[in-house]
């Protein structure tokens, strides 16, 4: 599985709707956290069926963006053993390949609260995830930085560069990670 670590590029208008679903995002994380903690349940299928419709509607977020709430949510509760907390308005956002994905090396198509954004990336580093890797298969994280900067980590699989890209056109940074094998650096 190709890991890749790349920087959004939004405009000012981009950066307010990206702000915009994340604080959104997480604050259906937490409504859905709190209603599991009550529950005392890690089941996806009982959290997504109790809060699913109401966070569509209450957060004005996009079908797939609820379902990654939902998981959000379940990783938060087990890492704090069904303690109180909360996410933070800032704190990291899930995507998958129906809601994130990269159209080319240069420009990545994201799903927002009032629909899809191309927002111009820079491909800073990438390397090939082991078995062991416990990212799930297309999963992309997506996170706001203290000194503003957007930054997302994707486990794709596939060739979601294209041809030239896996033909031996890297991104502009090598990082000194090992290039996928049969690439070589410039």
């Amino acid at each position: 599985m190709l890991t890749v670590k790349a920087q959004l590029l939004p405009t000012a208008d981009q950066e307010c709707r990206l702000l915009e679903a994340m604080a959104a995002f997480n604050e259906a994380c937490n409504y859905m956290a709190d209603f599991a903690r009550k529950q005392r349940t890690f089941d996806h299928r009982t959290i997504r069926k109790s809060t699913y419709a109401y966070c569509r509607k209450a957060y004005r977020l996009p079908s797939q963006m609820a379902l990654r709430a939902v998981f959000k949510a379940v990783e938060g509760l087990r890492a704090k053993s069904f303690s109180p907390f909360g996410f933070k308005a800032n704190s990291v956002m899930f995507f998958d390949d129906k809601n994130f994905r990269f159209k080319d090396v240069t420009v990545a198509s994201i799903s927002l609260l009032d629909g899809r954004e191309d927002i111009p990336v820079y491909l800073m580093g990438y390397f090939i995830a082991p078995e062991t890797h416990k990212r799930g298969k297309n999963q992309v994280d997506l996170y706001h930085d203290e000194h503003e900067n957007w930054f997302v980590i994707a486990s794709i699989t596939g060739q979601p560069f294209g041809a030239d890209f896996h033909a031996g056109i890297l991104p502009p940074v090598d990082l000194g990670i090992a290039p996928p094998s049969g690439l070589s650096h410039p």
